[in-house]
């Protein structure tokens, strides 16, 4: 395969670059250590099995090996990598030993990739089976088996750039160019059995999709590693193309062919966030877990990985056929008592598996300049929820119709006023004050007062703390602004606020109301039923006019979380609660009870809690997105 980018010359001659001379350059850039020869040698004699699993010839192959009975047992994958083993790996190896003399550890985790390589490729090829890309035909074998993958494909690429002094030929050998088992697209593959920088592994697939590209063949692009767990990344082209621009910039400095530029300091694309591997500490309290559910007559193992997040650890428990479900899944409290925790832990059904997350004695502080703001870009109202047990950032999409409306419930110690600043600060890192204005309701008159001067406030309302402002009135002004908006999204023929601002005719900023504590403003039935009917009014319509509600509270009772609340602010986020009730009225189901505070939350947006971690708006960031006087009036919160 070949192809041009750019303007190749042809009457100069071309400078030649491996792809493996831009990957060193990254892992240098990247800092990563040069790997040792154990590990080097796993990795090739792991692309060999995955090579000759795909078009070998060794009797391996997938298409050899595999017939409809044999695919579609219950021990498929570990058959497999059997087979694997025996007709590939295992004569690799023979020559290979004096290797692995010294790390034995690389041997072990060569073959235990390979067993998760093979349940990986069953599992697909049983997926292109259901959707009939490939078809059992008897002794005539696998229809469709040609053009499913291609196996050790190489490329060559004449690239070139304006300001280039001569074209650049680059040269590799893509591991695999495999069709999608549900969108039928290609798909450039790179197979990862470790890798102690994963963005130069991120950086070279973009080339490799970047040279197919160029032969007339796009589709998407997947990492997929099989060290220490398997883990697919899937890259889309628009998030590539920022990479590839600068790929482009290396390779044409590696290829001396451009004005000499500074050495690349960063890396080309940052990895996945990954979760955090759980201490010696933690793995002894995971095993002590088990033991406790051994010692109530549980027939139970410890499953892995085992992953510590900032506030809880998850622990995997894998569960024998004779074990129950449901009775394992009621053991929090006496878990609590014999770990000895402060607080039950959670206990909810993972894959094939129950996850118990257990509080962390040694917590760690989350900070807002830490969190990768990466997610926000492809959304059109961005606001920060938390954050993952993998460090990835999850945000919700106000412009969008599941979440427009938020409810916050948490008590005292929680975090709910911290949460609600982030949350604030997330919108104002990602608006300029043209996109956004904020309203804030602070009856306690303190929760949000750094941003009390800020330039994000709309004029008409700004900063509202009741009993001395009247909330009914208040509700009414926004009401008649979405009223407002609607008529002249009518003249324009446009649905919503952001096919507006596509019309560049003067499109009016989106309205976030921050209330901090509703349960304040609805002390009488009488306030109550005025204000649900206004909140009713603008939970149905406000969402396309730009204007969307964000209303917290200490007490998630039934008089506060009413029927209409919970009707019109879909988004939830839950807080640690006192109760129970409280956790099932804002989420449907029990478990924030048992939340640790200090930003430890439970989201939802209509389907299955999520659990995530709020960040503390640190110093700086407080004085970065509510101004200096922050510093000095900003408080903790709950």
């Amino acid at each position: 395969m070949s192809g041009a980018a750019g303007e190749a010359t042809p009457d100069r001659e071309a400078v030649a670059v491996t792809v493996s001379d831009v990957r060193r350059e990254i892992w240098r850039a990247a800092g990563a250590p040069a790997g040792d020869g154990a590990g080097a040698e796993a990795g090739r004699l792991f692309h060999l099995t995955a090579a000759e699993a795909l078009a070998g010839e060794a009797g391996a192959a997938w298409h050899d090996w595999f017939d409809e009975s044999r695919l579609e047992s219950e021990d498929a994958a570990e058959a497999y990598a059997a087979a694997l083993y025996e007709t590939v790996l295992g004569p690799a190896l023979a020559d290979a030993a004096p290797a692995f003399g010294e790390n034995p550890q690389a041997l072990l985790r060569l073959w235990h990739g390979t067993q998760r390589f093979a349940g990986w490729l069953t599992g697909v090829l049983r997926e292109c089976r259901r959707r009939g890309l490939i078809e059992w035909q008897g002794r005539r074998g696998w229809k469709g088996a040609e053009t499913l993958a291609r196996a050790e494909a190489p490329l060559v690429w004449l690239a070139s750039q304006p300001g280039w002094s001569r074209p650049v030929e680059v040269r590799g050998t893509l591991d695999a160019l495999f069709r999608d088992p549900v969108g039928g697209r290609w798909m450039v593959v790179e197979w990862k059995l470790a890798g102690a920088a994963p963005e130069a592994g991120l950086a070279q697939l973009c080339l490799y999709h970047k040279m197919l590209e160029a032969s007339g063949e796009g589709g998407a692009a997947a990492l997929v590693s099989f060290d220490p767990e398997l883990r697919q990344t899937l890259l889309e082209t628009e998030r590539m193309g920022e990479a590839q621009q600068r790929l482009m910039e290396l390779i044409g400095r590696l290829a001396g062919v451009t004005q000499p530029a500074p050495r690349q300091a960063a890396p080309i694309l940052a990895p996945e966030p990954q979760p955090q591997p759980a201490s010696p500490a933690h793995l002894e309290l995971a095993n002590r877990a088990v033991e406790v559910l051994r010692e109530r007559g549980h027939d139970v193992t410890l499953g892995q990985p085992v992953h510590a997040g900032p506030s809880f650890i998850q622990i995997p428990v894998r569960l024998s056929v004779r074990s129950s479900v449901r009775r394992v899944m009621g053991e929090a409290h006496d878990l609590q008592v014999q770990l000895g925790l402060k607080s039950a832990p959670i206990l909810r059904k993972g894959e094939g598996c129950i996850l118990l997350e257990i509080p962390r004695r040694d917590r760690e502080t989350l900070t807002f300049h830490s969190v990768s703001f990466r997610g926000a870009a492809q959304l059109r109202a961005p606001l920060l929820v938390g954050v993952d047990l993998a460090g990835k950032a999850h945000f919700t999409d106000l412009a969008d119709s599941r979440a427009p409306h938020l409810l916050v419930a948490g008590t005292t110690g929680s975090g709910k006023s911290e949460w609600m600043r982030a949350a604030a600060a997330s919108l104002i890192a990602t608006h300029t004050p043209a996109d956004l204005r904020l309203v804030l309701i602070d009856p306690k008159r303190t929760a949000l007062q750094e941003l009390r001067r800020s330039p994000w406030l709309w004029e008409r309302l700004s900063v509202l703390m009741p009993p001395d402002d009247d909330m009914i009135e208040a509700f009414d002004v926004l009401i008649e602004e979405m009223e407002s908006r609607y008529r002249e999204l009518e003249r324009l023929g446009v649905a919503d606020l952001w096919e507006w601002k596509q019309t560049g005719r003067g499109a009016p900023p989106r309205i976030v109301v921050f209330c901090d504590e509703y349960a304040d403003l609805v002390q009488s039935s009488a306030m109550r039923r005025e204000l649900e009917t206004r909140i009713a009014r603008l939970g149905a319509k406000a969402r396309a006019a730009g204007i969307h509600l964000l209303l917290a509270t200490q007490r998630a009772s039934r008089e506060v979380v009413t029927g209409v609340i919970k009707a019109n602010l879909t988004g939830r986020v839950c807080l640690r609660v006192a109760e129970p009730v409280e956790s099932r009225l804002v989420l449907g189901v029990a478990g924030a009870e048992n939340l640790t505070g200090n930003g430890d939350l439970l989201w939802s947006a209509g389907g299955e809690p999520v659990r995530l971690q709020a960040p503390l708006l640190d110093e700086a960031s407080r004085e970065r997105y509510f101004g200096p006087a922050a510093r000095r009036t900003g408080g903790a919160g709950e």
